[in-house]
């Protein structure tokens, strides 16, 4: 009963090339792994920022588009009229109106609108995004804290624009008439 464990020693071989002769580890050694451990902590810190600052950099490029949309929109829409596009047919009161809309206007309108959005869109090329750097750590008290990152907005894709009409009723003998034009990248 002298032995108390009967298993045999595991002898892991020492590598030279990490120690000198007085069987310190070298300093080559200890920069080498430091290296390594600072790359290592670099690409998982950018692998955590990623989806954050995608999703924050997506976000900002979309309201930018959103605003040139809705200012593109309005500029040419005030220079229509709704009585010019749609006309009401029908001759007396004991007759229904007919809404006609004049397709060729309508189509007419929706391309302007579509080329200029899409040519103030080309235009930003060199428009750049700053988002704080307290974005990217997900916390939202952080959220707007901290210089900010900027970021270059890169437009791509073709516009896809789809007209859509739509009539709803509102009340007693009344309706509403709604033509849509549906903007897409």
């Amino acid at each position: 009963m002298d032995r108390i464990y009967s298993r045999r020693r595991i002898r892991i071989p020492k590598l030279n090339m990490f120690y000198s002769n007085n069987r310190k580890p070298s300093k080559m050694s200890i920069l080498l792994i430091l290296a390594v451990i600072a790359t290592i902590t670099f690409f998982m810190s950018i692998n955590a920022i990623n989806p954050i600052f995608t999703e924050l950099s997506s976000m900002k490029a979309r309201n930018l588009a959103t605003e040139i949309i809705n200012y593109e929109t309005n500029r040419i829409l005030a220079k229509h009229n709704y009585t010019n596009i749609v006309t009401t047919v029908g001759e007396g009161e004991d007759t229904t109106n007919v809404l006609v809309t004049d397709i060729v206007a309508v189509n007419r309108i929706a391309n302007e609108i579509a080329l200029a959005v899409e040519e103030r869109l080309s235009s930003l090329r060199n428009e750049t995004i700053e988002i704080p750097i307290g974005a990217l750590t997900g916390n939202r008290y952080l959220s707007g804290m901290g210089p900010g990152v900027k970021v270059r907005v890169i437009t791509r894709g073709n516009m896809r624009t789809q007209l859509m009409s739509e009539f709803e009723a509102r009340g007693i003998n009344q309706t509403i008439h709604r033509i849509y034009l549906n903007l897409a990248r």
